[in-house]
């Protein structure tokens, strides 16, 4: 189950998750794929998004506090264009850093840092 609140560009997201829909995470742990995710990503995450022009800077923490882990995650979208030729070009180039656990399903009990450079497809206005 998974609820989320969100508002306007400028104001903070958050958003909660429970580790399953049923049963409230008492599955077998012989057979759980990832026995224990809440102990690294916690139950929750804050998101904050701020637009200024046509730059966009997102950023997320979480954790569980009994435990110390979680993640932070920073992230800045830009232009990469004159503002006059955005409309026939309309991708950007975005920059992330995370660290903390949890980055990927796969490696979610695994602390990394990374960074990761692109370009986005979307503005997501």
């Amino acid at each position: 189950m998974r609820r989320q609140v969100s508002s306007a560009i400028g104001a903070p997201t958050t958003s909660s998750r429970c580790s399953r829909a049923s049963g409230g995470g008492s599955e077998d742990p012989a057979t759980d794929d990832n026995p224990g995710i809440t102990s690294y990503l916690g139950y929750g995450d804050l998101r904050a998004i701020y637009r200024h022009g046509n730059y966009l800077l997102t950023a997320m923490a979480r954790g569980n506090l009994r435990t110390g882990k979680g993640a932070a995650q920073i992230a800045l979208a830009f232009p990469l264009v004159r503002e006059a030729e955005a409309r026939s070009f309309p991708f950007k180039g975005y920059v992330q850093l995370f660290t903390g656990y949890g980055e990927s399903l796969l490696d979610y009990n695994w602390r990394q840092t990374s960074i990761g450079i692109g370009f986005t497809l979307n503005d997501w206005k």
